[in-house]
């Protein structure tokens, strides 16, 4: 126990007697103005950046995950794929056109699991992002004549999940079986089967 004590003086007695140079002591500062050829840089390399993550457990072949991605998407100027850890990449296409088309039709599976999709923002980063929503499009069934409006779908939107938008199609149909609405949904929260 003398020991202990004999050893934790001496360290605080190192330390004391430590001092930083006035060479070692110097920062280093970067005023934004400083580098807007390089923020201009990242900002394109960012550009039509995913954050992908994949709601499983089990680890996914990389490389499977990507080749099956990029055949079902089939983005027309390609796209890249980096691994970022636990089941979650960072996917870059080349053209809105893909990006949006990607984003829109939703949801996406891999093996069965969910892909939770989000676009990269300006200074985020890539393995921070924790992505637990994702959109999706569902069918209202048994709903008389006079439900089919876009208050009645805002309406179950907001009680499902988070309305977003309804089918247009949903009003230019006379016969109409189901009326068609797109939700932001929280994995965490269970899906609502019947109102």
């Amino acid at each position: 126990m003398a020991e202990n004590n004999e050893a934790a003086t001496s360290l605080k007695t190192f330390y004391a007697q430590l001092h930083l140079e006035e060479e070692e002591d110097r920062q280093i500062e970067y005023v934004e103005e400083d580098v807007p050829a390089e923020k201009k840089e990242e900002a394109e390399l960012r550009k039509f950046c995913v954050v992908c993550r994949l709601l499983t457990d089990h680890n996914i072949n990389f490389m499977a995950f990507k080749q099956t991605m990029a055949s079902v998407w089939h983005p027309v100027k390609g796209m890249i794929a980096k691994k970022q850890g636990n089941n979650c990449y960072l996917i870059q296409f080349y053209h809105q056109m893909d990006l949006d088309r990607i984003m829109k039709h939703g949801p996406w599976m891999f093996l069965n699991n969910l892909i939770l999709l989000r676009e990269l923002q300006p200074n985020e980063n890539p393995r921070s992002v924790e992505e637990k929503r994702f959109e999706m499009w569902v069918q209202l069934h048994n709903l008389t004549s006079g439900f089919f409006s876009k208050r009645v779908g805002r309406d179950f939107g907001d009680y499902i999940g988070e309305y977003l938008e309804s089918d247009p199609k949903n009003y230019s149909i006379v016969w109409k079986e189901f009326m068609r609405i797109r939700i932001n949904m929280d994995v965490h929260k269970p899906i609502k089967r019947i109102m």
